[in-house]
């Protein structure tokens, strides 16, 4: 499947701890990201996790 470019808007500090995690597992931060997606839409990640909790900014409640 071709790859598709976004643009996306992202805490700093979240960015630095996304960029140290991909580095660590020896993948792109594109590379993370997606698998990290992945991840949280099949299921395999708490739908809370430790890097949304990172930031000081409320998170908005999500609607079911």
């Amino acid at each position: 499947m071709p790859a598709k470019r976004v643009l996306i808007s992202i805490d700093e500090r979240i960015l630095a701890r996304i960029d140290d995690a991909a580095r660590r597992s020896g993948q792109t931060r594109s590379g993370f990201l997606a698998q990290a997606a992945i991840a949280q839409i099949d299921g395999n990640e708490p739908a809370r996790s430790s890097i949304e909790r990172s930031t000081d900014e409320p998170r908005p409640h999500r609607q079911a």
